[in-house]
């Protein structure tokens, strides 16, 4: 089955999962960059770092922080589609939901 990670576990990150919350969606992963976050939870939801994801196999990846470009980079690099990642952002909302029930 495929896992939804949110890249990012700062603020944007937290608003989205907000958001999420409403619709009850949440991801299965939180990730980051930040070694001090890693292992960390966010609402029960585990941070992982950027190697875990890597062997998560099928995955939705929702970039929830404001480097995404460098973001994008970094996952493409790994060998992740960029077809299985997105811009997550407040005004793209509608977008992520229909994400997820595809």
């Amino acid at each position: 089955m495929r896992k939804i990670v949110f890249w990012g576990a700062g603020k944007t990150a937290k608003y989205i999962l907000e958001f999420w919350k409403l619709h009850d969606v949440y991801p299965d992963f939180f990730c980051d960059n930040d070694r001090e976050l890693w292992g960390k939870e966010i609402d029960g939801i585990r941070i992982l770092c950027f190697e875990e994801l890597y062997m998560l196999g099928d995955i939705t990846v929702y970039i929830t922080c404001r480097f995404f470009d460098e973001v994008m980079e970094q996952l493409v690099q790994q060998g992740i589609s960029a077809k299985q990642i997105v811009r997550a952002e407040s005004i793209r909302a509608p977008e992520m939901l229909y994400r997820i029930s595809e």
